[in-house]
C-alpha cells in the first residue's frame, strides 16, 4: 500500500506543536502502510510535499486514550534498553483529566525506534505498554522491548508474532495484525539519518615547494596510455632552465620500485602418441616410451625434475619406480607425476596424452617452497590429439626454458613447430623484477640516454646540485660553462611523461590534451641545492578525523581527501574528475574514490612542488606562490534507502535542481532541515556575450567538477572562450554599470556583438550560504605560450603581462553583487564589490586568474538573498539573464532559489591586441575551477619557493663579519670547576652595507629595499683564502639609511639574518651532510643512506 495518513492511530507524529494540539491525522506526518507486518512506519519516504521526518529535528508528538486519564507514558526506545532503569521515558501530566498528551522529542539515531506507551487512570492505576507489531516479515520480531519483558514470545510465524494482542501474562502489549483482520495504530518511528559534517584541519597553511612523487607512475595516479592521461612512466631525467647547461650533474638518491617483474608462462605440447594398442586408431604411451623421460621446470629456488609413474592395468610392470637419472640428479628436486592403475581407452598397454598432461600439471601444482606456491600449471587441449601442459611461475623473473631428458623424448614431446603445435616455449617471458632497495644516481642534464635517465624509480627521496660554484654567464640565455649554474636557473628532476623527444621537454600534444598533469617532481639551485622528501616546511598533514558523524549509532566508514592536484588516478570511470554528481540518492556530489583520495585513516601527508611551464616566476626568478584547495568529505555507515540515502558529509557544488528533493520528486526543499538544504543548491554560469541581448549561458556544474576541462579560457578551440576585447572601459559618461542605467548601457542605442569595449565576459555564482571567498584553480601553459623555447619564457619574467605576441593575455575583472536599489525599495539592483584578488601576479596588474588563490572580501550588510524575478535589474539591458532562444541554462532558468549571489565582469584583451593571439589558438590560459571555501571542509595552503636569490654581483662596500656560536651546558661543581657540553648550535646575522651610487649596473639600494619589504630569501658567499665557499642563506629583516650632508654619497646597510649555511669546496661539492646552522654542525643528521 501507498503512504497515507495515520487514521485511528493513538500515536501520531507532527511537524509543530499548535497542530499536534489540534489533533487530526490530515496535518499528522504520514505512515508507509498500516497494515504491514514490519509496522506502520512514520519515515521521510512517506512524507508529503513540504514535509520530512529527520533525526536531530524537533518533532510533536500527540498520545491518545480512550477515557480521560490523568498521566500519559512514553518510551522513546531510545534509551540504552526498554528496563525501567535504562529507558528514556517521557512522562506528560495534565492539570485535569485529559483524552490526550502531547509533547516533543528529538531522535539522534537513525533507525527504528519502535515506542510503548501506556497512560495513569484518574484513579491512579497504570495501564501495561502497549508498542507496535513489528517483525521482519519471516520468523524474527524487530521489536523486543529488551529489559522490560524478556519472557514474552516474539517469535513470529509468516511475520506475525506469536504472542501479539492482548493478554494476562505481561506487562507489554505488541499490536495485532492479522492480515488486515486488524490495524496498527501505533507507529514504528524512523527518522531519516542526517549528513555528517566534514572537518579539515592541516598542521600548517604554507609549504615549501619539495619533492612530489604523484607525477611518477608508479604511485598509480597518473595512468597509464590506454587511459586518457599521460603514460604511465616511471623513468625520470633531469633538464635544465637552460638548454645549454648540458653537463650539469644532479645527485639523486631514490627508492627503486618493486615492479616490473613478469611471470613466465611455459607451454608444452606431447606429441599425439605413438602407440596403436588397441588397433582402433587411438594413440597413446606405453611405459617403455615413459621410462627414464624427465621432464625439467627450473623456478626461482630450485630446480624440479617432473617424471610419471604408472602401471598398466593387468599389463605388466610400471615405469619409472625410481626416479631417472636427470631427475635425480644433483640440485634437482625428484617430482613424481602418479597415473592411477587403470584401463585406458580400448586397451591397458597404454596410457593418453591428456592423462599424462594431467598429472604432470597436478604435481606442479603441488610443489610449495617454504609455504610459498611455485607453479600454477593445468592442461589444455592441444592440435589433433595432443595435449598442452600451461604453467605459471608464482615468482616473478627470469627462468630457464623447461626441457624433456632422457633418450629418445620424440617420441613423447613435440620437438618440431607447426602452425598449431610447438616445442616447448615461452607464452610469456619471465623478467626480473627490480629490488625496491634505497640507491643513488649522479644524472647530467638534457641527457636521455643511461648517463641522464634514471629508471623504475618508486619515489625521490633527496636531489643534490653537485657543482655549487656560481656561472657569472647570463641567466637561462648564456651558454659559457656547461657545468654549472648562474644565479636564478635551475635543474628539474621531470617524470618521463612524453614519448622520445629530443629535447626532453614534455611533449606539447600530450601538453595540450592533458592541461591538468604536471611533470616536475623537484628542482635544484644554487639558492636551493639540495631538496629532501622530509626538508623542513617541505610537507604538511591534513586531518579530517575530527570529522562529525551526527547520528551516535552511526560511525566513520571511510575519509576521502582531495588534495588539488587536479589528477586523482581514479580507475572506476572517474579519473577525469576530481568530484562526481550523486545520481543514485541525489545528497551531494561525492569526491571520487583517486587512487589514494579514499582511505579509513582520516590523515593524510602532502607535498607539492612548482611547475615549471605552468607556474609564473617573478623578475628574481622565483616562482609566484600557489594556492591549493584540499577538501574533505565523510561517509558513515549508514545504509541509504530512498529519501533516507545520506551518508556523506555535504561538499560544495553548483547543482541547481538535482539535490532539492533528496530522491523523490514529493520531498521538496520546505522538508528539510536546515543542514540540508543550505547545501542543496547552487548555481554557476558563464557567458562570453555579456553585451548582448539574450546572450548564450552555459551551465559550468559538470565543468566544475572536471580535472582535465577547464571552466574557461582563451582557447578559441573550446566552448567556454573569453572572448577578447580592444580596450578597458574608460567612458566617462553615466557610470557604465549605474544600477538605474539598464537598457542602453552604452548610450548607443543597443548592444551589439561589435561592441568590444570593457567587459564582453561574465561569471554568474550563487550559493545559500553566505560566503566571504572563492577558491580559483588555475592550469596554463607558459611552455606554449612561449612558442616551446625555455630561453624565451626567461626573457619575459620581467614582462608576462599582455606583451605582443606573448600568448598571455591581459585579464582584469570586477565584482557586482544584488542589494535593494533603496532601503524600502522592492527592486534590486547590481552594487559594486570591493575584492581582494590574488590571483593577480605581485605588482602587475591586469593578471587576474595567472595564479591558483583566492577573491576575497567583506560580504556587504545589504547584500540580498533573492532569486530572479521581475523585480531584479541586470547590467547591460533586461534580457541580460536570459538564454537565447529556447536554452534552459539562463540567470532567469537557474537562479531559482533564494540565495547569495555574485556577478563577476570580465575584460581579457590578448596578447597582440587584436584577439588573434597564441592563447586564442592553443591551451595556454586555462581556468579550471572555482569553489567558495568558507566551510569547515575546506582548508587553502599555499606553496612557497624555497630558493634564495644570489646577492653576489651586487656591490658591497663594507667588510663581513660573522659569528659562530655553539650552543653549550654548564655544570659547576661547588670549587667552580665548570664542565661544558654542547647541545646544538646558534644562528646569526651580518650586516651587509653599500653605497648608493647612481651608476650602480645592478641597483643595489633599490633591489634591497625589495628584499626587505618581500622578505625575499636571500643568499651571500664568503670567499676563504683556500678558494672554499660558505654560503650564508637568510632573509633581510631590516635595512636603514644614511644620507649625509654636502655631496657625502648616501649609505644604505640590510641585516641579514642567517637561517642556515652550506661549506663549498673549491670544486662546488658540499662538505659534510648538508645544511648546517651558523654556529657548526647539526647533531645527529638523519640520512637514507649513510653516506655523503
Amino acid at each position: 500500500m501507498t503512504a497515507q495518513a495515520p487514521t485511528n492511530f493513538v500515536l501520531k507524529a507532527y511537524p509543530t506543536e499548535a497542530l499536534a494540539r489540534a489533533g487530526g491525522h490530515s496535518n499528522a506526518l504520514r505512515i508507509n502502510d498500516p497494515d504491514d507486518e514490519e509496522g506502520s512506519i512514520v519515515n521521510n519516504a512517506s512524507q508529503a510535499a513540504n514535509y520530512g521526518y529527520w533525526t536531530f529535528q524537533r518533532y510533536w508528538y500527540r498520545i491518545e486514550s480512550n477515557e480521560p486519564v490523568s498521566e500519559f507514558y512514553i518510551d522513546w526506545d531510545d534509551g540504552e534498553n526498554n528496563s525501567p532503569e535504562k529507558a528514556n521515558v517521557s512522562i506528560i501530566k495534565t492539570d485535569k483529566p485529559s483524552f490526550f498528551g502531547v509533547t516533543s522529542h528529538i531522535y539522534t539515531q537513525a533507525k527504528k525506534h519502535f515506542p510503548l506507551i501506556r497512560v495513569k487512570s484518574v484513579d491512579g492505576f497504570l495501564s501495561k505498554w502497549y508498542t507496535p507489531h513489528a517483525s521482519n516479515g519471516a520468523s524474527a520480531a524487530l521489536n523486543t522491548f529488551a529489559g522490560l519483558d524478556d519472557n514474552i514470545k516474539t517469535t513470529a510465524s509468516s511475520g506475525i508474532i506469536y504472542d501479539q494482542g492482548q493478554n494476562s501474562f505481561s506487562v507489554v502489549s505488541v499490536e495485532r495484525n492479522d492480515d488486515g483482520t486488524d490495524f496498527a495504530r501505533i507507529p514504528v518511528l524512523e527518522p531519516a539519518n542526517v549528513p555528517s559534517i566534514g572537518v579539515l584541519k592541516t598542521d600548517r597553511k604554507r609549504v615549501f615547494s619539495g619533492i612530489d612523487n604523484t607525477w611518477i607512475g608508479n604511485n598509480g595516479r597518473v595512468l597509464d596510455e590506454t587511459s586518457a592521461e599521460y603514460p604511465d612512466t616511471s623513468t625520470l631525467h633531469a633538464i635544465c632552465s637552460n638548454q645549454n647547461r648540458a653537463a650539469v650533474n644532479v645527485k639523486v638518491t631514490y627508492q627503486e620500485g618493486v615492479l616490473g617483474g613478469v611471470s613466465a608462462v611455459s607451454q608444452i605440447s606431447t606429441t599425439e602418441g605413438v602407440s596403436n594398442a588397441g588397433g582402433s586408431g587411438e594413440r597413446g604411451f606405453t611405459t617403455t616410451e615413459l621410462e627414464g623421460k624427465s621432464l625439467i621446470y627450473r623456478a626461482m629456488d630450485e630446480t624440479y625434475g617432473v617424471y610419471i609413474t604408472w602401471t598398466p592395468h593387468g599389463a605388466g610392470s610400471g615405469c619409472n619406480s625410481s626416479p631417472p637419472a636427470e631427475a635425480g640428479a644433483t640440485g634437482v628436486t625428484p617430482l613424481a607425476a602418479n597415473i592411477a592403475t587403470e584401463s585406458s581407452g580400448d586397451a591397458s598397454a597404454y596410457v593418453s596424452p591428456e592423462k599424462v598432461a594431467v598429472a604432470i600439471a597436478t604435481a606442479l601444482d603441488g610443489v610449495t617452497y617454504h609455504g610459498r606456491s611455485q607453479f600454477t600449471s593445468a592442461r589444455a587441449a592441444g592440435f589433433s590429439g595432443r595435449s598442452l601442459i600451461n604453467t605459471t611461475h608464482t615468482d616473478a623473473g627470469v627462468v630457464a626454458l623447461p626441457t624433456i631428458e632422457g633418450s629418445g623424448v620424440a617420441v613423447f614431446e613435440e620437438t618440431g613447430s607447426g602452425s598449431d603445435y610447438y616445442a616447448p616455449r615461452f607464452t610469456t617471458a619471465g623478467v626480473d623484477a627490480s629490488d625496491g632497495t634505497i640507491k643513488q644516481r649522479t644524472v647530467v642534464t638534457n641527457a636521455f640516454d643511461t648517463t641522464g635517465r634514471i629508471e623504475n624509480v618508486a619515489r625521490v627521496l633527496r636531489m643534490e646540485l653537485v657543482n655549487n660554484l656560481e656561472n657569472s654567464d647570463t641567466a637561462h640565455t648564456g651558454s659559457t660553462g656547461t657545468s654549472t649554474l648562474a644565479p636564478g636557473e635551475r635543474v628539474y628532476l621531470q617524470a618521463n611523461i612524453q614519448d622520445a623527444e629530443a629535447d626532453g621537454l614534455p611533449d606539447s600534444g600530450d601538453r595540450m590534451n592533458n592541461i591538468n598533469v604536471h611533470s616536475t617532481i623537484c628542482s635544484v639551485s644554487l639558492g636551493n641545492p639540495i631538496v629532501e622528501l622530509d626538508s623542513l616546511g617541505s610537507s604538511l598533514t591534513v586531518d579530517a578525523t575530527e570529522s562529525k558523524i551526527r547520528c551516535s549509532n552511526k560511525s566513520v566508514s571511510a575519509y576521502y581527501i582531495d588534495d588539488n592536484k587536479l589528477i586523482s588516478g581514479d580507475t572506476t570511470g572517474n579519473r577525469q574528475d576530481h568530484q562526481a554528481a550523486d545520481t543514485t540518492y541525489n545528497i551531494t556530489d561525492k569526491i571520487v574514490d583517486g587512487q589514494d583520495f579514499k582511505d579509513t585513516v582520516g590523515v593524510k601527508d602532502l607535498r607539492y612542488s612548482f611547475e615549471w611551464f605552468r607556474d609564473f616566476q617573478d623578475s628574481n626568478y622565483r616562482f609566484y606562490p600557489q594556492k591549493r584547495l584540499l577538501r574533505c568529505q565523510v561517509a558513515d555507515d549508514h545504509t541509504q534507502a530512498a529519501d533516507d540515502g545520506y551518508n556523506r558529509s555535504p561538499i560544495v557544488s553548483f547543482d541547481a535542481s538535482s539535490y532539492l528533493t533528496v530522491g523523490a520528486a514529493q520531498a521538496d526543499a520546505d522538508g528539510l532541515p536546515s543542514e540540508v538544504a543550505k547545501h542543496n543548491y547552487g548555481a554557476f554560469l558563464f557567458t562570453n556575450r555579456a553585451k548582448i541581448r539574450t546572450p548564450e549561458w552555459f551551465d559550468l556544474n559538470v565543468t566544475n567538477r572536471g580535472d582535465r576541462t577547464q571552466i574557461f579560457g582563451c582557447d578559441t578551440n573550446t566552448t567556454h572562450t573569453l572572448l577578447s576585447s580592444t580596450a578597458y572601459d574608460t567612458l566617462t559618461t553615466t557610470a557604465h554599470y549605474a544600477p538605474d542605467n539598464v537598457s542602453n548601457a552604452d548610450g548607443d542605442g543597443g548592444l551589439t556583438d561589435a561592441d568590444t569595449v570593457g567587459p564582453r565576459n561574465a561569471l554568474f555564482m550563487a550559493r545559500k550560504e553566505k560566503f566571504d571567498r572563492i577558491f580559483v584553480r588555475v592550469s596554463h601553459d607558459r611552455l606554449t605560450a612561449a612558442g616551446l623555447d625555455m630561453s624565451v619564457m626567461a626573457t619575459r619574467v620581467d614582462n608576462t603581462i599582455g606583451a605582443n605576441g606573448e600568448g598571455l593575455p591581459e585579464v582584469r575583472i570586477q565584482a557586482l553583487y544584488p542589494a535593494k536599489k533603496t532601503r524600502n525599495s522592492s527592486t534590486i539592483v547590481w552594487k559594486p564589490l570591493k575584492v581582494i584578488d590574488i590571483t593577480r601576479l605581485k605588482n602587475k596588474d591586469n593578471s587576474s586568474f595567472y595564479t591558483s588563490g583566492d577573491i576575497t572580501f567583506i560580504p556587504p550588510s545589504d547584500w540580498e538573498k533573492t532569486q530572479h524575478s521581475t523585480n531584479v535589474v541586470y547590467p547591460y539591458e533586461s534580457s541580460f539573464m536570459d538564454e537565447k532562444g529556447s536554452g534552459t541554462d539562463g540567470i532567469d532558468d537557474k537562479w531559482n532559489q533564494d540565495s547569495y549571489a555574485l556577478l563577476f565582469l570580465i575584460t581579457m584583451i590578448a596578447s597582440d591586441g587584436d584577439g588573434s593571439g597564441l592563447e586564442t589558438l592553443k591551451p595556454c590560459f586555462n581556468v579550471m575551477h572555482m569553489y567558495p571555501f568558507n566551510n569547515s571542509h575546506s582548508q587553502m595552503i599555499e606553496i612557497v619557493d624555497p630558493m634564495h636569490v644570489s646577492l653576489n654581483k651586487h656591490g658591497i662596500a663594507q667588510s663581513i663579519s660573522f659569528v659562530r656560536k655553539g650552543r653549550y651546558q654548564e655544570i659547576k661543581d661547588r670549587s667552580g670547576i665548570s664542565m661544558l657540553r654542547r647541545v646544538g648550535a646558534e644562528g646569526g646575522s651580518i650586516k651587509l652595507g653599500s653605497i648608493d651610487l647612481a651608476g650602480d649596473p645592478h641597483t643595489t639600494r633599490a633591489k634591497f629595499d625589495e628584499y626587505v619589504k618581500d622578505a625575499v630569501p636571500v643568499y651571500y658567499d664568503v670567499t676563504h683564502e683556500d678558494s672554499s665557499i660558505t654560503r650564508l642563506f637568510g632573509t633581510m629583516v631590516d635595512m636603514s639609511e644614511d644620507h649625509p650632508t654636502a655631496k657625502v654619497k648616501p649609505k644604505f646597510a640590510c641585516t641579514m639574518k642567517v637561517t642556515h649555511m652550506l661549506e663549498i669546496d673549491s670544486s662546488g661539492n658540499i662538505i659534510g651532510d648538508g645544511y648546517k646552522p651558523l654556529g657548526g654542525d647539526v647533531i645527529d643528521v638523519g640520512q637514507y643512506l649513510s653516506a655523503a
